[in-house]
């Protein structure tokens, strides 16, 4: 496997599937999701999840497609 890590964060602790579930791109998420990203991840402070953010943004779809997917 030469690909780069699903879940690689960048300085702050923000992975791809963070990323993409505060900006609300749900077709982004489905993929991430299912190649394995960490539903459950959180920044390096840990103050954001990847539901958080979702939330944040006002993404409910996301929010629940999150939770479908056992996020908490």
């Amino acid at each position: 496997n030469s690909g780069a890590h699903i879940d690689q964060a960048e300085n702050e602790g923000r992975t791809p599937l963070m990323k993409a579930a505060r900006a609300g791109h749900i077709c982004t998420i489905r993929y991430l999701i299912s190649k394995g990203a960490d539903v459950n991840r959180a920044t390096n402070s840990n103050d954001s999840t990847v539901l958080s953010l979702a939330c944040a943004g006002g993404h409910l779809d996301v929010a629940s497609l999150l939770l479908k997917h056992g996020s908490d």
